[in-house]
């Protein structure tokens, strides 16, 4: 801004305070007396100011030689809106609404004409001048629902807001119930116009955002309101129908209260709202439950629908008293005492726990129950295999493992051997019989009689080497006797 521009004088169109336009630049282009937005701006990305488009229009200017601005009803996102007289037609109210050419979306227009509701106004022209584009709608009212909160002392009383929320719920569900569903996206006090015969009238569709089945959507321009918008719309991840909620739940906030409600951003960063009720008592308990329901910042938990807020508006549900604990997430009553809950005692059991909860099993008895299981098992298997296993026949060479000599009770011990008699007890027979048995090997093994029929053990599996003990020796060893011919015998004793 050059010199010469700054120290022009600009008196602000709805408090009539005088600045100079560089002070102005100092308050980011506000009134610095009733904080109204002087001039449409083209901003950069991190909110910088990067050149003034226009200023607003003042009291007595006459737009298009036909239009003269009254006052201005209001002035947000890109558009501005005057309360004009139609010089053509004697004087007959309008309202005139004024945006930079950049930022108009022929769209809105399209919108309008198509829409048919009392509270919606129809357009009835619309042109350029100056590179701003204005849109004329039919209005006979004279002032927002902003203006009738600051003319009623700074708030307006339940019982004469009440008709105007239910108008203005009528309206967001006509919108709601197009094919596809419209969303507001900009409901705040300025853009709630009132007509002469108490009717309201929703303008400014500059952000409207039409939804299609397959989540395509229309954006006609990007804007929020700081107070009124939802954290959704702030942050960018997508508004429906609920996003018009919470900014019906804020408006009703702050035309009760006379207080803006805290950013949504502020919300999400940690501050807490307060509840309405500290700053006017009047307000009904179950009022204020519902609007810090709208007011949640979690779109899951505010009513789901325009027609299910509007539920309180009936008869009789106004005055119903409403538990502390439906107030919505991050909200706090300014002053009121909060219950502390006693502290929660967890039992600390040292040691071994003898008494496991309910349905669960000790680990220590559920490890015993398991090698108890494989015990019995094994045992199962041992005896099965000693019943099945086949019988064989044992000879005098088969071998008997030391293992199992150890593992079983010893046999009893042989029946001695008598000795065998000397020669000269056996008398001349016994000469002749030692005569004779000199002549053969004493190590010869008597060939098995004929009778006798050797079974040949099954081979046994490789065992392995072992010192066998002297009962193994003896039972593997067989006995070498030499048995006295008979015959031989028989002769001697004839003789």
């Amino acid at each position: 801004m050059n010199a010469t521009i700054a120290a022009e004088a600009y008196t602000c169109p709805k408090c009539g305070a005088r600045s100079t336009k560089g002070q102005l630049s100092a308050t980011g282009f506000h009134c610095p007396r009733c904080t109204l937005e002087l001039a449409h701006l083209e901003l950069a990305p991190n909110g910088t100011v990067r050149q003034v488009l226009g200023w607003l229009r003042t009291p007595g200017d006459l737009v298009q030689g036909r239009y003269r601005v009254t006052s201005v009803l209001g002035k947000g996102g890109f558009a501005a809106t005057y309360l004009v007289t139609d010089e053509r037609l004697q004087g007959k109210r309008r309202a005139l609404k004024e945006l930079p050419r950049d930022l108009y979306d022929e769209y809105e227009t399209m919108l309008l004409t198509r829409l048919r509701h009392p509270a919606i106004p129809d357009i009835s022209d619309r042109f350029e001048v100056d590179g701003m584009v204005y849109l004329v709608l039919e209005f006979g009212g004279t002032q927002s629902l902003e203006g009738v909160r600051k003319a009623g002392g700074g708030t307006i009383a339940v019982e004469r807001l009440l008709p105007w929320m239910r108008q203005l719920c009528e309206v967001l569900a006509y919108l709601h119930g197009q094919t596809p569903p419209i969303v507001h996206r900009d409901l705040k006090p300025e853009n709630i116009l009132l007509e002469g015969d108490d009717r309201i009238m929703l303008i400014d569709f500059g952000i409207a955002k039409e939804s299609a089945d397959l989540a395509v959507t229309r954006t006609l321009a990007r804007s929020v309101s700081h107070g009124f918008s939802p954290p959704e719309q702030v942050l960018g991840t997508g508004t429906d129908q609920r996003s018009d909620v919470y900014a019906l739940g804020a408006t009703m906030y702050a035309l009760l209260t006379g207080t803006v409600p805290l950013a949504a951003h502020e919300r999400v960063a940690g501050k807490e709202l307060a509840a309405p009720r500290t700053m006017n008592p009047a307000i009904p308990e179950a009022l204020e439950a519902v609007i810090l329901q709208a007011l949640d910042l979690n779109l899951n938990r505010r009513p789901q629908t325009i027609a299910e807020l509007s539920r309180i508006f009936s008869p009789g549900t106004i005055d119903a008293p409403v538990p502390v604990g439906d107030l919505g997430t991050r909200t706090v009553r300014v002053g009121e005492q909060r219950p502390i809950p006693p502290p929660v005692r967890v039992p600390i059991r040292m040691g071994r726990v003898s008494d496991p909860p309910a349905g669960i099993e000790p680990r220590g008895h559920r490890a015993l129950w398991i090698a108890a299981g494989g015990l019995v098992a094994v045992a199962v298997g041992i005896a099965a295999w000693r019943l099945l296993e086949p019988r064989l026949p044992v000879t005098a060479h088969t071998e008997t493992p030391a293992a199992l000599i150890s593992a079983t009770p010893a046999p009893p011990p042989p029946a001695p051997i008598p000795p065998e008699p000397r020669p000269d007890e056996l008398g001349p027979a016994g000469q002749i019989l030692e005569q004779r048995l000199g002549k053969k090997s004493t190590t010869t093994e008597v060939a098995p009689s004929s009778k006798r029929t050797t079974v040949a053990a099954a081979p046994s599996p490789p065992r392995p080497p072992s010192t066998p003990s002297r009962k193994t020796r003896v039972a593997r060893d067989p006995v070498k006797t030499v048995a006295p011919p008979l015959d031989l015998i028989d002769k001697v004793h004839d003789r």
